[in-house]
């Protein structure tokens, strides 16, 4: 969820894709170096900062010969972050994610509806908006469990 509240994120270009690719799961700096075609020690660094400012955690560690390499994953639940540097994170992920299911012919829904609504009205559908985030979040397993299931969900008002 984007919040105005929340502590602003300020993620570069190169932290931001060490972020949405954790959207797919947890990975290790060498897996996500990999599919980023950047070098490793750049990855590092990204994971540590991304670390340091709470946006993903520790997931174990894998064995890799005689080497360990940590695992990292976003954090469970709702990560909150701020409008001005996190739209385009979540809107990149929406349309990553619409299109992914819309190509394997899974189940999406998706719209944008403009209405002259009074501010009572307003109010009432953002509470309800507000309602149905809260029973998502309830209803949320714990990691691994159940499938994978993604929202997007914005409202505004332009008066």
């Amino acid at each position: 969820m984007v919040t105005k509240s929340s502590p602003e994120l300020n993620l570069s270009d190169t932290l931001l894709g060490v972020f949405v690719a954790l959207l797919d799961g947890p990975a290790t700096a060498r897996a996500l170096a990999n599919r980023l075609q950047r070098p490793i020690a750049a990855v590092m660094r990204d994971l540590d900062s991304l670390l340091s400012k709470n946006l993903i955690v520790l997931d174990g560690a894998e064995r890799l010969g005689s080497m360990t390499e940590r695992c990292y994953r976003l954090p469970a639940g709702e990560l909150h972050i701020n409008l001005g540097e996190g739209l385009p994170v979540l809107l990149r992920e929406a349309q990553r994610g619409i299109v992914q299911a819309d190509l394997l012919g899974l189940p999406i829904t998706a719209s944008l509806v403009a209405l002259r609504l009074t501010p009572e009205s307003v109010d009432k559908l953002l509470k309800k908006l507000e309602q149905l985030r809260n029973d998502a979040e309830r209803d949320n397993l714990a990691e691994g469990e159940g499938q994978r299931f993604n929202r997007f969900i914005a409202a505004w008002s332009e008066e």
